[in-house]
């Protein structure tokens, strides 16, 4: 199964695959955070999975950095890279890297 070139928004979990889920590709996706007032708990669900491919996707994730290793649930030896974890800013919250 190939997912790829879309955006997730508004979803309390963006992609849950079945627990057969062998050689997934997830790629060059979108996965927003907080979306029409929906926050996200799950970008990824791959409980059972199995040598599942996740690459070139961009993740907003609480600026916050809490929770992020809950967001990703990625099976057995999952392989992923060149992913980017970008910021959902709010008022009160600040990218990573900003001056304090």
């Amino acid at each position: 199964t190939h997912v790829h070139g879309n955006s997730f928004d508004a979803n309390l979990t963006h992609i849950k695959a079945l627990s057969t889920a062998y050689a997934w590709q997830v790629a060059r996706n979108h996965m927003s955070y907080i979306s029409g007032g929906v926050t996200t708990g799950v970008f990824l669900d791959f409980t059972g999975g199995n040598q599942n491919s996740i690459y070139q996707n961009v993740f907003d994730v609480d600026s916050g950095n809490g929770g992020i290793a809950n967001m990703f649930i990625l099976g057995t030896d999952p392989r992923a890279s060149a992913n980017v974890l970008s910021t959902a800013v709010t008022t009160t919250q600040f990218s990573w890297g900003d001056p304090a």
